[in-house]
């Protein structure tokens, strides 16, 4: 045996046993985990310090746009005052608040060309005047056409037609559909038919045949009049001064020509004429005061008390002297004055001393 092979030997022999614990120790040295019995992981690393960021370079102030400079009030009333006339002027042709004067008069235009040629052609050359720097007093007016129905216009088919139908004896039904907003207006159509007993949707057609054979069963209330001689005031209304609505108009038109006249769609209605002064002249029919009828001599005398009489014919007793008068009032009668109450004295009207209004 070598020496080498005896000592290894030896010494492993005396070779002292392991520790169990200082293994365990070793084995994890952050100590073991009391639920899972497993070694712990070594602690994490603190991060490092981060890196002081960099003075922030102050931002350049941006410069403000300046102000506009304030008007004087007497300016800014001016300018508010002229677009209040622009907005209300704009809104008749559909633009909005805040339009232009350019955007008013363009759309003006517009609706000159469309509607009045004639005045449309006077407005530029008006314009064209005005934008070369020419004399307002070169300008001449611009005259709009008149309107359906106003004198010197074109006529209008309402008027017209109902004024025809009227003269024509026809019923009041007959003189709406004479009128061509009513008679080719299907939802007033709509509402008629139902009157007649006729449905929705009957045409003009359907509600004259329905009218006329309810007049014929009725005994032809609105059958044609006979043809009476043609006299232009005959059975038409007259004013306090006996003239017809023609006959006025007739004056009128003479004597002012540029009244503007303004015709109630009505036979006989009222009608009025402003001047270009802005006076108003007004036509209207003069009201027919029926004298009523006496009481009789028999009533007056019969035995009945005052207050079994109607009003008009316990005046109309005492005017005539039968029944005494009962009122507080004296009159002078034959010189002398004199008490009423309790006599019986004739009123004016029939001959006596008394006023017909005592």
């Amino acid at each position: 045996m070598r020496i080498s092979e005896v000592v290894t030997e030896s010494y492993l022999e005396e070779a002292p046993a392991a520790d169990p614990v200082a293994a365990r120790i070793a084995a994890a040295p952050y100590g073991y985990n009391p639920d899972t019995g497993k070694p712990n992981p070594p602690p994490a690393k603190a991060a490092a310090p981060a890196a002081k960021a960099a003075p922030a370079t102050p931002a350049v102030p941006v410069a403000k746009a300046a102000a506009p400079a304030a008007k004087e009030p007497i300016v800014q009333a001016t300018d508010d005052m002229e677009q209040r006339i622009l907005d209300r002027m704009g809104k008749r042709f559909g633009l909005p608040p805040g339009s232009s004067a350019d955007e008013v008069q363009a759309a003006q235009q517009a609706h000159l060309d469309k509607n009045d040629p004639a005045a449309a052609a006077q407005y530029k050359k008006n314009m064209a005047n005005i934008d070369a720097g020419g004399a307002q007093a070169d300008n001449a007016p611009v005259k709009l056409a008149p309107k359906p129905g106003q004198p010197g216009g074109a006529p209008d088919p309402d008027t017209e037609g109902g004024m025809a139908a009227a003269k024509a004896g026809k019923s009041p039904i007959a003189i709406m559909l004479a009128q061509p907003t009513i008679g080719k207006n299907q939802a007033m159509l709509d509402v008629i038919a139902p009157t007649l007993g006729l449905p929705a949707g009957s045409s003009a057609a359907d509600i004259l045949a329905a009218d006329d054979a309810r007049n014929a069963k009725a005994g032809n209330k609105y059958a044609k009049p006979a043809a009476a001689p043609a006299t232009e005031s005959m059975d038409r209304a007259t004013d306090s001064k006996g003239r017809t609505q023609r006959e006025w108009l007739r004056l009128v038109k003479a004597k002012f020509p540029d009244a503007r006249i303004q015709q109630a769609k009505m036979i006989d209605g009222p009608i009025r004429a402003i001047l270009a002064n802005g006076k108003i002249l007004n036509w209207s029919k003069a009201e027919t005061i029926v004298d009523e009828e006496p009481a009789s001599r028999a009533l007056c005398t019969s035995g009945k008390p005052d207050s079994a009489l109607g009003a008009s014919q316990l005046s109309s007793c005492k005017s005539q002297g039968y029944r005494s008068r009962d009122g507080g009032k004296s009159h002078k009668i034959g010189g002398e004055r004199q008490k009423v109450r309790g006599k019986k004295i004739k009123g004016k009207k029939y001959g006596g001393p008394l006023p017909d209004w005592s």
